[in-house]
């Protein structure tokens, strides 16, 4: 991985080649990292601070290049490994997304004859905060993964994901939901009142509840 110094932007009528970066417009935070044999093409590429894209990372546009053929992406977001992502239209995500190894997104679905009764779709695909793509997981045209939710490996997502669930399968169906830690907290805490009231027979000093649960000493 090498770094790159900030680069603001680029904007004219031509489209400009910049760290193999192939895009008519390009605006690059602090901090960016970018890998060996990385191929980008879009229309606009705009990524936040702290963005790393590893090696063999391709973005293009293939099924045509539009003025909504764009790549933005805010904070601490990372790219791995032969990550594939198809900006036929907008993929936006938001801060702290992951794609790991290997995962793809397509944001056009087109092949057979639309006359015959075949099915196609041009749609943007959107990655919530802190959402994470896991490791050959396909991501198809018109999703958006929600706040904090989590794809499985080797699933294949065809419809919205809600903030804050686990998914997987193909298709992609919900697993669990993903709790708050500070719920998490709470409710095991309110169990461990319950319980100790139970086995002490009347209900214990607060403060000293606290110190055993480990939330205080």
């Amino acid at each position: 991985m090498y770094v790159i110094m900030p680069l603001r932007y680029k904007w004219d009528d031509n489209k400009l080649d910049c760290y193999g970066i192939d895009a008519k417009y390009i605006r690059i935070g602090a901090n960016f990292q970018i890998g060996n044999n990385v191929k980008i093409k879009c229309y606009r590429f705009e990524v936040g601070n702290n963005f790393r894209v590893a090696d063999n990372v391709e973005i293009d546009v293939s099924g045509g290049m539009t003025k909504q053929s764009n790549f933005i992406a805010g904070d601490n977001c990372l790219l791995c490994k032969d990550v594939y992502v198809n900006c036929c239209r907008e993929v936006i995500l938001g801060n702290h997304v992951c794609f790991s190894p290997r995962a793809m997104v397509f944001t056009h679905r087109y092949w057979q004859d639309v006359r015959k009764g075949y099915d196609n779709a041009f749609k943007p695909v959107i990655f919530g905060n802190e959402s994470w793509l896991g490791a050959g997981a396909v991501v198809l045209p018109g999703c958006e993964i929600g706040q904090g939710s989590i794809i499985m490996a080797n699933s294949t997502v065809i419809g919205n994901v809600p903030e804050r669930t686990l998914y997987g399968g193909v298709p992609a169906v919900k697993l669990k939901d993903i709790r708050d830690r500070d719920n998490f907290v709470q409710g095991e805490y309110d169990e461990y009142v319950r319980l100790r009231e139970e086995f002490l027979g009347h209900k214990e000093d607060e403060k000293e509840s606290l110190r055993r649960f480990g939330i205080c000493t």
